[in-house]
Order: structure tokens, then C-alpha cells, then sequence
């Protein structure tokens, strides 16, 4: 007997593991994976991407609109000295305007978001995308007159609102629900498309911080142009449930009719428990989220003196971690914890940081704190729309998504309002410069989000299954007593 054999034979002995092959192999698998989801998704993302590059002068909006109204008090350039007294006010202002037009948009856009969701199911998604990208390109216009030529503000001003009153982020969600048929690798997937759009925006961007704005918004006109052949010419219908109107007249105009469709979503969303409570979570969360809308730009150009070019540190601190995030955190966390489990921790982390922000007085400290909490509270956003998607049934995807689009956007009108007001007068309209001015509109969002944790607190684990049957909404809708 050779030595290899009498060893092999021994009774100690122990063939090699092969855990390190087989955790190669699983990395290779999940990255295949990975790729997969986001190439099904990938005209999505080039539109993401085109709409990256339309936005590129966002960076200098608030600088614009500061400057703008800072000739009120006094004047002066808000990009170069954004914690002057005039742009302090200047941005307490914009603040303030700011929450009440976009109170009054999203007003608007509640009453439409469950219709647009539910006309996507029968129309298409293609053509309320196109319109979107029609009318996105008016406020672009608007402000590239302005900085070329020195019209106006007030015209973006007043298209900026109009166009959020067209909502169509719950159409874009069912888009992404459509590509990926297993409801189960919804999550991943949303996570996946994140992961690559954030990747996009880290590249992109950081121009819109470096540039001038004359050049940032030749970028934002060209890329619109471009965006707007690709939606007309490339971009195909994802809805693999669509109803062409001569196959069945009664669904179709039950599905256009924007009363039948209100009712379908409340019929929808009080289905079960689980519907009826994540909605709650998604409202509540929604409410705290147009908190931070209206107080972060002005908290951070009046109060920390953020510089367009300051903030790409801040933006890039963000972008790393939601990146670290979506990449090595989502799956693992879910896998052994569930999407719901996810869901409660990311909600409970996000009640501390408002305040954390509040005491912020140098601008490396809100940059450490985005660094470590943006990313893994960004976790719920993916997880939130696996859970509306996997609730119901494919021919739904639209109706639930435009249900909750809607609900987010009337608290968001509540929220633009009450916090909008608040600041203004917890700040004196820009002039008192010290933490009490902003506390507690930053204690009012972590009270919000503590009840947003709460409700999702009481979520079972496990969500119920989908309700297969297509004409189940329809059919409740026109009983009429649900409503």
C-alpha cells in the first residue's frame, strides 16, 4: 500500500473542503444574477440615465433661486456666500414657497397618481412615459432661459409644480415590477437596478457640482432632446397584461373611469391587514420624508454654508454607501432576516438621525453621518416596493402602485405645509442663525418616522399571498359599497 493510500485510509483523515469553491461559486451565481436583473431592466435605465443628465443643473437650482429672491433682502451671490443674511432669507423663502406650490402639485397629483396607475394597466406604460418626458422638458426650457438670457425665474417657478402634479413614479415602479416575473427576486432586483443607477450617478453627477451653469444646462437641454427621441423611437411597452379597448369595453372603462378606479384602490388597499398597514408605514414615512425637502436645503446653504462644490463631498458620502448598501448588505440581510424584518430596522435607524442632523455644526459631520446611516436606511426603499408588488396580482401592478403614489402624495401636501411653516417661523424668516431655529421641524420628522417604525412594527413577518383573480378589484369597485 502506497503512503497516499494508507493515509487516505486512515481514520483521521479528512478530505478537502471545498466551502471556499463553493462560496466562489455562489458569488459568481448571485453576480450572474445581478447582471440579469439589471439587463432586463436596462431601458429603464438608460432613461435614468438620460433623466441623470437632464437633471445635471440641479445642483444649482437652489443657488439660482436664492440669488433670486436674495435681491429682495439686500442681494448678493447665494453660490459664493450662501450664509449671508440676504440668502439665508433667500432660502427661507424659497422654503417657503417651495411647500406651498408643490403642496398644491401634489394636492393634484394624489387625485391623479391611482388613475395614471390604473390607466398604465390598460393603456400601456409607454404612453404616460412619453407625456412625462414631454412635460419635463418645459421647466428645463424655462431655466435655461433664464440663466442664458436673464428672463425671469417665475415661469420655472410655476412649470416646476405643474409638472409634479403629472405623477408617474408609480408607473415607473410597475415597469420594474413587470420586468421581473417572480415576485420572490423583486427585491434583489429593485436593489440590483439601484446599485447600477447609483454606480450612474456617482460617475455622472459630481459634473453638476464642477461645471459652470451656463454649460450645465446646455448639458440638461441636449440629454432631455435625447431622452425625449429615445422615449418615441426605442423605448417598448413593458405591460404584458395590457387590455387593447376592443376586448373588453366594461374592464376598460372601469379602469379610465378615475372614480372606478379610487374605489378599486380603496377595495385593494383594505384587502388585508398587511395591505392596509404597509400603506400607513408608506404614508407616515412619506409625511417625514417632504420634512427633509423643505428644511435640508436651507438648513445646509443658511445654516451650514454649503457651497455647490462643498456638497460633492456630501453627495459622494451618500452615494458610497447606499452603493455599499444595495451591494453587500441587501441580500445578505434579507436572507437572513426576511424583507419585512429589514423593512422594521431601517425604519427605527431613521427616527435617530433628524436629530443628529440638528446638532450639526460643521459640515464633515453631516457628511459622516450620511456616510453611515443614508445607506441602510436607502435598504427600505427597494424592500417597500418588493412588498407592494408581491402583494397582488400582475394585472394590479399598476392600480397599487398608483394607490400608494397617490397616498404618498397627499401627505407629502400635508407635510410641505406644516413644515414649510414651521421653519419659516421657528426661524424667523432666516434671521435667527442658531439650533433652536431648526430643531424642531428635525424633531418633527423623527417623530413622524418613530411612528411610521411603530406601525411597521406590527407587520407579520410573512406577507399573504396575491389574490389571482383579474376582475377582483374591478368587480368590487362596481358593487359600489366599499367605497
Amino acid at each position: 500500500m502506497s503512503e497516499s493510500e494508507s493515509i487516505e485510509n486512515s481514520t483521521d483523515f479528512e478530505p478537502a473542503s471545498n466551502d471556499s469553491d463553493d462560496d466562489l461559486k455562489k458569488v459568481g451565481l448571485n453576480l450572474g444574477k445581478a447582471c440579469q436583473q439589471v439587463y432586463c431592466s436596462r431601458h429603464l435605465l438608460v432613461l435614468f440615465a438620460l433623466g441623470t443628465f437632464q437633471q445635471l443643473i440641479g445642483p444649482c437650482v437652489p443657488y439660482i433661486i436664492g440669488t433670486f429672491f436674495a435681491a429682495n433682502y439686500g442681494g448678493g451671490d447665494c453660490e459664493v456666500n450662501p450664509s449671508s443674511e440676504p440668502c439665508r432669507r433667500a432660502a427661507t423663502f424659497a422654503a417657503l414657497v417651495f411647500g406651498w406650490s408643490n403642496a398644491a402639485a401634489n394636492l393634484v397629483a394624489m387625485l391623479l397618481a391611482v388613475c395614471l396607475g390604473s390607466c398604465s394597466d390598460v393603456l400601456g406604460r409607454r404612453p404616460l412615459i412619453r407625456a412625462f418626458g414631454v412635460a419635463t422638458m418645459l421647466p428645463c426650457l424655462a431655466l435655461a432661459l433664464h440663466v442664458t438670457t436673464g428672463m425671469t425665474l417665475w415661469i420655472f417657478l410655476v412649470l416646476q409644480p405643474l409638472v409634479e402634479c403629472f405623477d408617474i413614479n408609480g408607473v415607473y415602479l410597475a415597469v420594474m415590477a413587470d420586468a421581473i416575473d417572480d415576485p420572490q427576486e423583486r427585491a434583489a432586483a429593485f436593489g440590483a437596478f439601484m446599485a447600477a443607477c447609483m454606480l450612474l450617478v456617482g460617475f455622472v453627477v459630481p459634473f453638476g457640482f464642477i461645471l459652470p451653469p451656463a454649460w450645465l444646462i446646455r448639458v440638461s437641454v441636449i440629454a432631455g432632446t435625447v431622452k425625449l427621441v429615445y422615449l418615441f423611437l426605442v423605448f417598448p411597452e413593458s405591460a404584458k397584461h395590457k387590455l387593447a379597448p376592443e376586448e373588453d369595453q366594461s374592464l376598460v372603462s372601469g379602469k379610465l373611469n378615475p372614480i372606478s378606479s379610487a374605489c378599486s384602490a380603496f377595495s385593494l388597499l383594505n384587502r388585508n391587514a398587511f395591505i392596509a398597514r404597509l400603506a400607513m408605514v408608506l404614508v407616515c414615512a412619506g409625511l417625514a420624508a417632504s420634512g427633509y425637502a423643505i428644511v435640508m436645503p436651507p438648513f445646509m446653504m443658511g445654516y451650514l454654508g454649503y457651497t455647490r462644490s462643498n456638497k460633492l463631498i456630501l453627495v459622494c458620502a451618500m452615494a458610497i454607501s447606499a452603493l455599499i448598501s444595495f451591494t453587500c448588505l441587501l441580500g445578505p440581510a434579507v436572507k437572513k432576516c426576511g424583507q419585512v424584518r429589514v423593512l422594521q430596522h431601517c425604519l427605527a435607524a431613521s427616527v435617530i438621525v433628524p436629530f443628529l442632523v440638528a446638532f450639526c455644526q460643521e459640515q464633515w459631520q453631516l457628511a459622516l453621518i450620511s456616510f453611515v446611516f443614508v445607506g441602510p436606511i436607502a435598504l427600505a426603499v427597494p424592500l417597500v416596493q418588493a412588498l407592494k408588488s408581491m402583494l397582488v396580482s400582475p394585472v394590479e401592478q399598476g392600480l397599487v402602485q398608483g394607490a400608494v403614489a397617490s397616498m404618498s402624495k397627499g401627505a407629502a401636501t400635508i407635510g410641505f405645509v406644516v413644515f414649510s411653516t414651521m421653519f419659516a417661523f421657528t426661524s424667523g424668516g432666516g434671521k435667527v442663525d442658531s439650533v433652536g431655529a431648526v430643531l424642531p421641524s428635525f424633531a418633527l420628522i423623527a417623530g413622524t418616522f418613530a411612528i411610521s417604525a411603530i406601525l411597521a412594527s406590527t407587520l407579520p413577518s410573512t406577507p399573504p399571498q396575491p389574490v389571482e383573480d383579474d376582475k377582483l378589484l374591478l368587480d368590487s369597485a362596481d358593487s359600489g359599497p366599499d367605497c
